[in-house]
């Protein structure tokens, strides 16, 4: 027995001092003779998870608490591997045993401190770090998990006054002081936080990390130059910092940059191979330049390396809804919101794969994270009101008044309009507040229950008088309980006709002649807001439709209210007539629709329009669509006058063009049997 604890010394000793295969053997001399050895087992664990090789530094670690079930250190050991490899709620299940055993064990409670932080467990690990400060109450570290758990938690009072503590006993401490910067943005404090994030990162040997938070806060303040060079200095001063590399890969994916980016974020994978971040962020660049196999790899490597990392998780839900795979979308977005339940991307995300799936059930009760910061809706503060909001609560028809407002875009405000009549007999007073755009369109032939309102007009009327309720008209399918394609009301057309509505005497003319020569009328729209951020994959230019617009028969009339000047010399070259001077608002817009034999548009609110019209449409609709769309359908639960042709490949309108010509030429030889020259069209 004392040989092997002199050898047990002495492998010790080697171990300590770095020589690890001199360890090492000790180590295995002890357990040739004594295979149970605990200490020998649980140092062995330790050496292997200290070259990195975990898996058997946990098979070591496990064989010594199977040895000896009380044995604390090796339990800790666990936790401190197990939380390097990822497996983070594993990490602090092993801290818990040690902490029964031993409650004011510090490095355990400062462990799972640091396991709860990664897990987003903010309230968790500011306990853990608490108890560890009660300890050891100079603990910086525990100090510096407890401001951030603090901020995280949005408790800013308590961590200012957390941070005052620890910046008076540790002044020159940069970490602390950059975190501190961070906080004070937190509280919109930002020129604060750049004056404190300067003096770091003008101090004679720059704090790199403040570099890299000031660079970033300059960008989305618009100076992107500085920025950059700020980014491009933390790497230069240190080429081997991750994090440096990290960050100047999403400032340069920001600014469109993706080839420069992506060897960033490559550099940064070389750096630390096993760390998810890059990884994830490295995959969207890879899906924005197109190589979505490479992308798709990328991300699953960073849920490998990282099971419990949300990040990865949501932006694979995002990926596969880019794909069209809302099926996959759904179980990647389950597993986010299974490890963060508030992360509101990853809830929205959920919404959007259920209703793409057609589950209404499920997907209209987590479409109201959209308030919440989802990044795929379009940011918008909620409206503050005094009255709650009315989610399908019984009302008191003769006397509850509601105010309904409009939140997203056009498109949005037509498609959910249709809901407004159910409103009428459960409150005995709507107030509908629109965009300018929709006021004429949508005054005409309301009821007298039913207030419109202007946005403009909206504000000071929403200031001055009381409602019982408020809904957003996104909630409008909740709150009235649509739960089926079936259920929902003006699938046929819901806008009625605006008669004598007076539209431009050449349009009138275009079409009194086109039904004198039997000719087809077809509207064209080929492009949506360029303001948002999917508008480049939902819209056509203008040139791919010169085959379209040849077909014989057709006159063809541009909707689209906004287009350049090239455009306008194209269309003008084609003899397609340009009503862009014609269309102020949406009422004119509607006017010369209800001519229209057919609208051929991308997806934009020109669908949406003619839809509740129930003109005859035809949408251009990309391979991965929006949710109202609906995955692999042809037709709309929304408009029973919408067909949709959807690309077959991504970003590839060759083969919708192609269809949708065929099918043109087809429509006008049914329609007028003799128009000359479409035998000779080539579809």
């Amino acid at each position: 027995m004392t040989n092997l604890q002199s050898t047990l010394q002495l492998a010790f000793g080697h171990h300590q001092a770095g020589r690890l295969d001199a360890a090492a053997q000790g180590y295995q001399e002890i357990l040739k003779q004594q295979p149970e050895h605990p200490d020998a087992l649980n140092l062995l664990g330790v050496l292997c998870s200290q070259r990195k090789d975990y898996a058997k530094a946990l098979s070591w670690l496990l064989k010594a608490i199977a040895a000896k079930p009380e044995f604390s250190d090796a339990w800790l050991n666990l936790a401190k591997t197990l939380s390097s490899t990822h497996r983070l709620r594993e990490a602090v299940g092993a801290c818990d045993v040690v902490l029964r055993m031993e409650p004011q064990h510090a490095e355990a409670l400062a462990t799972q401190a640091r396991t709860l932080r990664k897990l987003n467990q903010f309230d968790a690990a500011l306990e853990s770090a608490r108890a560890c400060l009660a300890i050891q109450a100079d603990s910086l570290e525990m100090g510096r998990i407890e401001t951030a758990c603090l901020v995280a938690l949005k408790r800013f009072d308590e961590a200012g006054l957390c941070f005052a503590h620890w910046l008076a006993k540790s002044k020159n401490d940069e970490a602390l002081s950059n975190d501190y910067a961070m906080l004070l943005v937190q509280l919109g404090r930002t020129q604060e936080a750049i004056a404190r994030l300067e003096a770091l990162a003008g101090l004679p040997k720059p704090f790199l990390p403040a570099c890299s938070n000031l660079g970033n806060l300059l960008y989305d303040q618009g100076d992107h130059q500085r920025a950059l060079a700020l980014h491009q200095t933390v790497v230069d001063s240190n080429p081997k910092l991750y994090a440096g590399w990290l960050n100047y890969g999403n400032v340069l994916q920001k600014h469109e940059r993706l080839r420069e980016a992506r060897q960033a974020l490559e550099v940064a994978v070389r750096l630390k191979p096993d760390r998810s971040e890059a990884y994830v962020n490295l995959a969207s660049i890879l899906m924005a330049q197109g190589e979505e196999s490479l992308a798709f790899d990328s991300l699953n490597k960073a849920i490998t390396l990282a099971p419990d990392f949300v990040d990865a998780w949501n932006n694979l839900g995002a990926m596969e809804l880019d794909c069209a795979r809302p099926w996959n979308a759904q179980k990647a977005y389950a597993q986010a919101v299974a490890r963060d339940p508030q992360l509101a991307a990853a809830q929205f995300g959920l919404a959007l794969s259920y209703l793409m799936q057609g589950d209404f059930t499920r997907g209209w009760p987590l479409y109201e994270w959209r308030w919440l910061g989802a990044s795929q809706a379009k940011p918008q503060e909620a409206p503050r009101f005094s009255c709650p909001q009315w989610m399908g609560q019984p009302t008191r028809p003769q006397t509850d008044s509601i105010v309904v407002y409009h939140e997203q875009g056009f498109g949005d405000t037509l498609q959910f309009a249709r809901f407004l009549p159910q409103l009428l007999g459960k409150f005995a007073r709507i107030t509908w507040v629109i965009q300018p755009e929709l006021f004429e369109l949508l005054a005409h032939d309301l009821p007298p229950q039913i207030q419109l309102l202007t946005s403009a007009q909206g504000q000071s009327v929403v200031r001055a008088r009381m409602f019982d309720w408020h809904c957003p008209m996104g909630s409008l399918p909740l709150a009235l309980g649509l739960r089926r394609g079936q259920q929902i009301p003006g699938v046929l057309g819901y806008l009625k006709p605006m008669a004598a509505y007076p539209v431009s005497q050449k349009f009138d003319n275009l079409v009194r002649h086109a039904k004198q020569e039997q000719k087809t009328v077809i509207g064209l729209c080929w492009a949506g807001n360029p303001g948002l951020a999917h508008n480049k994959t939902r819209s056509l230019k203008l040139s791919m439709l010169s085959e379209l617009v040849s077909i014989p028969g057709v006159v063809w009339v541009s909707l689209q209210r906004e287009r350049s000047l090239e455009d306008a010399q194209l269309l003008q070259s084609w003899g397609v007539m340009d009503m862009s001077e014609s269309l102020k608002n949406f009422a004119d817009t509607a006017a010369v629709i209800q001519q229209m034999d057919l609208v051929i548009s991308v997806d934009t609110v020109v669908v949406h329009l003619a839809g509740a019209l129930g003109t005859p449409c035809w949408l251009l609709n990309r391979f991965q669509s929006e949710w109202r769309w609906m995955h692999g359908r042809q037709d709309s639960v929304w408009y029973a006058s919408v067909l949709q042709w959807r690309q077959e490949r991504k970003n590839d309108w060759s083969g919708v063009l192609s269809r949708v010509k065929a099918a043109v030429i087809e429509m006008v030889h049914g329609l007028h049997p003799s128009v000359k020259g479409l035998d000779e069209v080539t579809p």
